[in-house]
């Protein structure tokens, strides 16, 4: 345990470090974090390695963030007015490009022809983090042109994960089974449903209970957290990956908070 705090410790320190200098040459700070993961990593220095503790502050840290977009960054009319036919077209047919080319390329290397496609899909997956991080960063989320930017990578992270865990199932049976993919189809389709009624119409009445009924501001600050890991961890159980429980509730909430903050 003192070891990865003391790894964390030093990755923290170091990635400051250097988002200062990218800062003020202007790029990025999240360019500064990478080359910091990067040198301390097991590919140059070697002192910090992925831990257990380190992939669950990491974790932590990407659902805040997701919460905290929802929250002030986007809104939902925002991502559905920035959809367009002719865009998603062409983002079909940009990733169809990339997992070919790297289907093929993974296939000359031996590879199984499941545990290429596998591979090829994860090379064509947009990091939406990454980006939302990115257009936060240099202040163009909120433009039309970030939170498209956002939407499209999003959308695409989404598709991607659930080929991934489609793929991954079929891995474990060898068999192309349409059962399973159906199944895992309404399991997502059942928690964005229910992720949404329940940021509507529970998690709101939740909120308003705490502040007529609780004096200690630590502890609704402590709710609404549990509330945010409630919904990351039923995304997690029903294949869903967590982020989109943590961006769910932060445009649910985001008028109810930024007007009456806790």
């Amino acid at each position: 345990m003192e070891a990865g705090l003391l790894s964390v410790a030093a990755l923290i320190l170091a990635a400051k470090a250097l988002e200062e200098v990218m800062v003020r040459k202007d790029n990025p700070p999240l360019l500064g974090w990478a080359i910091a993961g990067i040198m301390l990593g097991p590919a140059f220095i070697g002192i910090v390695e992925p831990s257990p503790e380190l992939l669950f502050l990491t974790s932590i840290g990407v659902y805040l963030f997701f919460f905290q977009i929802g929250l002030e960054e986007v809104d939902i009319e925002g991502i559905a007015s920035s959809l367009n036919v002719r865009y998603v077209v062409s983002s079909i047919v940009a990733t169809t490009i990339i997992v070919a080319g790297a289907f093929v390329a993974c296939s000359a290397l031996g590879m199984r022809p499941i545990e290429a496609l596998a591979f090829a899909v994860l090379a064509a997956l947009p990091t939406a983090s990454v980006v939302a991080k990115t257009l936060s960063d240099l202040g163009l989320l909120k433009t039309g042109l970030g939170v498209t930017t956002f939407s499209y990578a999003l959308i695409g992270e989404v598709i991607g994960l659930l080929l991934m865990g489609a793929l991954l199932e079929l891995s474990l049976t060898d068999q192309i089974s349409a059962r399973i993919i159906l199944v895992q189809l309404a399991e997502v389709a059942l928690f964005f449903v229910l992720a949404g009624a329940t940021s509507v119409f529970v998690v709101p009445r939740v909120l308003e209970a705490a502040r007529l009924y609780m004096v200690s501001r630590g502890a609704q600050v402590g709710i609404i957290f549990g509330i945010l890991l409630l919904f990351v961890g039923l995304g997690e159980s029903m294949g869903v990956h967590g982020v989109m429980g943590a961006l769910i509730l932060g445009l649910a909430l985001s008028d109810a908070l930024l007007s009456e903050p806790l």
